[in-house]
């Protein structure tokens, strides 16, 4: 897709494309699923800058369809509720794609860890995310590197707040923080880049009490987690349990570490993100703050280079201990 602004062909067809998706979520129910697993993580996965880019000024149709449909409730906070509709979701693949039922090709790769559901919906998130805070370029001098707010402006998604919270952002933001706890990674990683785009608004109803800490409590056993995960991979590399870290033994102990990699970078953006405000970080861990503490640490002490696994993972244990 990188060559779209020379290619009016694959212009069209990204457009008409992404049309026709932004159709189907907006009729997609629990009960009627119609959207193609398969034929969608084809799409997002030949998206690249560019294609974003064009996107969100000539589609932006399909950004909010993908908004509404991760704002909705469909019965996410019950396991059953969302087997169900994987077994729908993977009844249409097979028998009612126009692309796939007929097709020879291999079949859809799905994870075991999670109910097909989960996967599609953490690949809508994390779809959002991307075109809501694109990757810094690791390339461009440090300065320049550090994340810059894209304010909203017309031409563009979200071009007005509505777009980015079509229920309200109480709704919205709380029914994100809701399948945080419930789902893998991608409520936070959407959660992150909303905090990036328009912080006050996500940032009040992260901290808000009626959700009695439930993005800090999935934070502190996610790097348990990741801390265990640590430990096995430093003792795996030196053959005993109480080897020091070092250079060569962070390269595998990140690699461990790899499927918690969004927690740190939520935990950099609640600290010094875009218009953060100094007291944003005690404010979210108020009464957690000992207990975050720990957890931080546990993972940066398996580590020869405090920042390996995230470069600003050592400011926020500073920031908690100060």
């Amino acid at each position: 897709m990188g060559s779209i602004t020379t290619m009016p062909s694959d212009i069209r067809r990204l457009e008409r494309r992404a049309r026709a998706f932004a159709a189907q979520f907006r009729a997609f129910t629990a009960t009627t699923p119609g959207l193609c697993l398969k034929c969608f993580y084809a799409f997002v996965a030949d998206l690249d800058s560019a294609a974003y880019e064009h996107l969100s000024a000539k589609c932006p149709e399909f950004f909010d369809a993908l908004m509404g449909f991760v704002s909705t409730d469909y019965g996410p906070n019950d396991w059953d509720s969302r087997v169900a509709i994987s077994v729908d979701m993977l009844v249409y693949h097979s028998t009612q794609c126009p692309n796939c039922a007929a097709s020879d090709t291999a079949g859809l790769a799905l994870s075991t860890e999670e109910p097909p559901f989960d996967t599609f919906f953490d690949r809508c998130c994390r779809t959002l995310a991307r075109c809501l805070a694109p990757p810094v370029n690791p390339n461009v001098n440090s300065r320049q590197s550090k994340i810059q707010k894209k304010p909203f402006r017309p031409g563009s998604w979200p071009s007005r707040p509505e777009q980015l919270f079509p229920l309200g952002a109480e709704q919205t933001v709380g029914h994100l923080i809701q399948l945080s706890s419930l789902m893998y990674t991608g409520p936070i990683v959407l959660l992150t880049a909303m905090l990036l785009r328009y912080r006050k608004p996500v940032f009040e109803e992260i901290v808000h009490p009626r959700h009695d800490h439930l993005i800090l409590r999935r934070i502190e056993p996610a790097l348990g987690e990741a801390a265990k995960l640590a430990t096995d991979a430093l003792t795996a590399f030196h053959g005993n349990a109480n080897s020091t870290p070092t250079s060569a033994s962070d390269r595998i102990v990140v690699k461990a570490m790899a499927r918690y990699n969004d927690f740190p970078r939520l935990l950099h953006v609640i600290t010094s993100g875009v218009d953060f405000e100094g007291h944003d970080l005690a404010l979210f861990a108020f009464r957690y703050e000992a207990r975050l503490y720990r957890a931080v640490v546990s993972v940066v002490e398996k580590l020869h280079n405090p920042g390996a696994w995230d470069v600003y993972l050592p400011n926020v244990a500073i920031a908690l201990y100060s």
